[in-house]
Formats: structure tokens, sequence, C-alpha cells
């Protein structure tokens, strides 16, 4: 959705627009799996939506992955956990926290024809919020490089990530 308003930089007053949107949220989600999950949101500019969702158990495999796509013509495609593949190509090590994060991923829906790298456009989008919520989590922005039937396609793509860092051991 569009956004618009004024960031104040040193008592000056800024006009800036941009896109924005809206993430909505309830549940336990640690509670299905335990071990956190790794969440991607990624907008194509041929109009096609992608978000995917890898909840991990505490072991950190695998216990709940699916997806949605939308295609531009707006049609609604549910993705089951054989219908795409993720593989991080990277790794950070937040220098606040320590702990070790992926970097950069590899998206591939075979059925859609389509391929997707990601890679962060800054490496520490780190939250360090242990002194208020009692976590902290990666979420950040990606450059995204993608190929749909061999054509490239360029896109915005956030990502997040959960249960990688000590949880409650606040700084």
């Amino acid at each position: 959705m569009p956004a618009t308003g004024t960031l104040v930089i040193g008592g000056r007053s800024h006009r800036v627009t941009g896109e924005a949107w809206f993430d909505h949220q309830w549940g336990d989600f640690i509670a299905v799996g335990g071990g956190g999950w790794d969440w991607f949101a990624v907008n194509l500019d041929d109009g096609t939506d992608l978000t995917l969702s890898v909840v991990r158990g505490t072991d950190g495999k695998p216990v709940l992955v699916y997806g949605t796509l939308r295609r531009a013509d707006q049609t609604v495609v549910r993705l089951d956990a054989d219908a795409f593949l993720v593989t991080a190509s990277g790794q950070w090590t937040s220098p606040h926290t320590g702990a070790t994060y992926p970097a950069g991923w590899r998206i591939e829906v075979p059925g859609e024809e389509l391929a997707i790298d990601l890679s962060p456009t800054v490496a520490d989008q780190e939250l360090d919020t242990r002194s208020t919520s009692g976590v902290a989590y990666w979420e950040g922005s990606q450059v995204v490089r993608a190929r749909r039937a061999g054509r490239p396609l360029a896109g915005q793509a956030y990502v997040e990530l959960t249960g990688y860092a000590r949880v409650n051991a606040a700084p």
C-alpha cells in the first residue's frame, strides 16, 4: 500500500513516500514448532506475490512448511511442502547477540517455472528485543533476482527469521 509521511532530521522536515505493508499475526507460533520460523514475502514485478513459511521444531528440522502464490491474474495457488524448495546460500553472525542466521536464499517453485535469489540489502537487520519481549530475531528487506521460464524478473522481498538467537536472555 502507498505510504507518505514526514521525517525530521536535525530539526528539518522531509516529506517521504514509499510502499508499506500491514502484518497481522495472532496465535502462539512458537508452540507450533518450538524452534522458530523462516518467513518469506516476495512481490515480483510481473504481479506475482509469494508468501512462504518454514516452521522449525526444537531440533531445527521443519515441522510445518506451506506457502501461497498469487499470480498476476489474481489466481491463488496453495503451496504444500513439496511444491517449493528454499535453500540458504549463506549466513551472518550478529555482533550483538552472537546468533548465526541464514543470509541469502534460493527459492524454487518448479510448477511455476520460478527461481528466486534473495540477498539481504543490509546484513545487520537483527531486532534485539530481549529486554522487553525476551526475543531477538532477524527481519529485513532483500535484493531480488528472479527468473520465470528463463526470463529475468525483479521485485521486492522481506524475510523474517526467529528462533536463531537465545530467548529470554537480556543483554
